[in-house]
């Protein structure tokens, strides 16, 4: 069984700039899902703490909570993105976007949406 999958966001700042490179792998298919790979199953698809780590920083230092009970998040006082020590801000990368929190601006209910919206798509009939 062969099979690839390769994403990439192309930028409109020259390479030359800096570029992110996140990677993720599985050898082979196994009978017992559940022990593929404990790791990526335990400790990044379910840590937000992880997620928010990877994806936004250090919290109160490349981040604060403005709105704790929607998950809304912004730039501490001061700190804006063009003087970020840190703000990846891909989390369409990451294993699991919908543990973490959502930056200012976003919909608090944006998550929500969006899994409404996968759960909702129909798999093409096979030819």
């Amino acid at each position: 069984m062969k099979k690839a999958i390769a994403l990439f966001q192309i930028g409109t700042k020259p390479l030359t700039e800096g570029m992110n490179i996140l990677g993720a792998h599985i050898d082979s298919p196994r009978l017992d899902v559940k022990k593929q790979n404990p790791v990526l199953r335990i400790a990044i698809y379910g840590s937000s703490e992880i997620m928010n780590l990877l994806n936004w920083g250090e919290q109160d230092k490349d981040y604060v909570i403005e709105d704790a009970d929607n998950g809304i998040i912004n730039f501490p006082e001061g700190i804006t993105s063009d003087n970020a020590g840190y703000n990846l801000n891909l989390g369409w990368e990451l294993p699991n976007q919908f543990i973490a929190y959502k930056w200012t601006g976003s919909d608090p209910q944006l998550w929500e949406k969006k899994w409404k919206n996968l759960t909702v798509l129909q798999r093409a009939p096979k030819q």
